[in-house]
């Protein structure tokens, strides 16, 4: 990806961030180019995380293709998600301005979180 540059992309080094799902609720994250996020179910249901829309335009139901993530109930081998990686084409630079999705849980339509992607994250989620 070549050298990252001060402030700019690629970062020097990509992270890994936890988002839990407890209680049929999922906390909005901001996280830079090149992270990765992993869903972590807390409940006793199991979860299907679809896009719903990338920068306010929807992105259509088209299942499975809008399938981020299928998580199982709490304490099973699939509760937490594999890492999905948000990166950024090499060679090319990021946009400025953040790209925002929504997504939700399928099974829990009102359920819905924001995972905002852009070129710094700030403080990393451990």
């Amino acid at each position: 990806m070549g050298k990252p540059k001060k402030g700019g992309y690629p970062p020097p080094w990509s992270a890994t961030h936890y988002i839990e799902i407890a209680g049929g609720k999922i906390e909005d994250m901001t996280i830079a180019w090149g992270d990765s996020v992993v869903w972590k179910n807390q409940d006793r249901a199991a979860y299907t995380l679809v896009v719903l829309t990338k920068n306010g335009q929807p992105v259509g139901l088209v299942y499975p293709a809008n399938v981020w993530a299928t998580l199982t109930q709490v304490d099973t081998d699939n509760a937490n998600s594999p890492p999905r990686e948000f990166p950024w084409k090499e060679g090319e630079i990021p946009p400025k301005d953040p790209y925002v999705y929504q997504y939700g849980i399928l099974e829990l339509p009102a359920v819905k979180a924001l995972l905002t992607v852009q070129i710094s994250a700030g403080k990393i989620s451990v």
